[in-house]
């Protein structure tokens, strides 16, 4: 069928690429080197590309080609967005002709003419970047949001433990890029020496992006106050929760720095537990009860006075959060600041009290729960959302001062890093 001549002919020539289920339409033949064929498959309203030589094959939806249209009237480069006006839009088109052609640069190209006269132009490249292949859309969600869960416990926590140094971060953009990373995939992390400045936070935070403020502020500091309203600002031992679970945009991330640690040997060490090593060890044991934790709503509340403002947060979630794919994303845990109104019949109450209680009991388990004594000047971070902290009782001098970030401005900082540095 592709004879020399027809070959010779390569970018001038035009012929009909046709099956019984596939619309007739005109493609343009490259150098065979570069052959694709295209064919337009009314039945799913889209573009097939079928490389001659390896037979892949790169198959789109017509709508979504035409909705992501890189002429400069349909997408703005200055911008990084689209600008087609939504009432211009239609979903059901099919294209009228596709060209296949190799650029003046070496690459190829696919050109598509729509029924409405316009024209749209896509490299091979930008195609390939962007196409409907599963394995290649999981990878994408693997490298721009999505980051393996390393989960931990008492026993392999020195051995997953990163510990960074507080100058290098503020310096090199590859050890600011591993921290962030850590904090995604295992949840905690250790920052060395940074110092007993009471402003470093900031300074580091703004390596990132920017402090999330809260009812506290964008710092807050930790020191004993028998008479606060807040347990964590007493002295007497801290139960194991994630903070402000009355939050429904509750912060991803904390940093606390040592700036003043507990002289006595045994007293203000940090208590933490992985939630998430938690819930697949209670999903393993017992399922129902897993059930009972993701399915119960709870009310998670506040009712307090900072700096002469009176507060009253309430937020209703389970003490499981799950996504659309069924991997935990949150768990809002927290004694003090569960409410006592449960909003379910006897029986679910009942399942749900019994679950708790094997949760609890999993998370005071010997090899789950890690003790870690902070030294002064160094700064903790972790996961909010995943792990659950708590603190001894402690008689003398310490001060804690603690800022949060959010999961967004991480996740954005992360993916610039690796822009950057794979640039460079």
């Amino acid at each position: 069928m592709y004879s020399s001549s027809y070959v010779r002919k390569s970018v001038g020539m035009m012929v009909t690429a046709t099956t019984s289920s596939y619309k007739r339409i005109r493609v343009r033949i490259p150098w065979k080197r570069y052959f694709w064929k295209a064919s337009v498959c009314e039945e799913n309203r889209s573009i097939v590309l079928r490389r001659q030589s390896s037979g892949e094959i790169l198959q789109f939806p017509s709508a979504w080609l035409r909705d992501n249209c890189q002429c400069s009237e349909c997408f703005s480069a200055s911008l990084h967005s689209r600008i087609i006006p939504l009432a211009k839009f239609t979903a059901r088109i099919l294209p009228s002709a596709i060209e296949c052609f190799k650029e003046e640069d070496g690459r190829t190209s696919v050109s598509v003419n729509w029924p409405d006269k316009h024209r749209s132009v896509y490299t091979l490249e930008w195609l390939k970047k962007n196409n409907f292949d599963e394995d290649d859309q999981n990878a994408r969600l693997r490298d721009d949001f999505k980051f393996d869960k390393i989960t931990w416990n008492a026993n392999n926590f020195a051995q997953i433990i990163r510990r960074f140094s507080f100058e290098t971060l503020l310096q090199n953009d590859n050890e600011l890029l591993n921290w962030l990373v850590t904090l995604k995939e295992k949840g905690i992390a250790i920052i060395e020496r940074a110092g007993q400045d009471e402003h470093l936070i900031e300074e580091l935070s703004r390596r990132v992006g920017f402090i999330k403020r809260t009812t506290y502020g964008k710092l807050f500091r930790v020191e004993a106050d028998e008479h606060s309203t807040n347990a964590a600002y007493r002295s007497t031992p801290l139960e194991l929760h994630v903070d402000l679970p009355y939050y429904e945009y509750c912060p991803s991330f904390v940093i606390l720095h040592y700036v003043v640690q507990s002289a006595n040997q045994n007293e203000g060490e940090n208590h933490l537990v992985d939630g998430f090593e938690l819930c697949k060890q209670m999903k393993n044991y017992d399922s129902e009860m897993y059930d009972a934790l993701v399915n119960t709503i709870v009310e998670w509340t506040d009712i307090s006075q900072h700096d002469q403002q009176q507060m009253h947060h309430i937020h209703r979630a389970p003490v499981i959060c799950l996504d659309s794919e069924g991997s935990v994303v949150r768990l809002n845990f927290s004694q003090h600041q569960r409410d006592s109104r449960l909003n379910t019949s006897v029986e679910q109450a009942n399942r749900w009290y019994d679950a708790m209680n094997w949760f609890i009991h999993l998370a005071l388990l010997q090899k789950n729960l890690v003790k870690l004594k902070m030294q002064q000047g160094d700064m903790l971070t972790f996961d909010n959302l995943r792990v659950l902290h708590g603190r001894g009782a402690f008689t003398s001098k310490r001060c804690l001062i603690g800022g949060y970030l959010d999961a967004d401005i991480v996740d954005s900082k992360i993916r610039v890093l690796r822009t950057k540095l794979k640039s460079s």
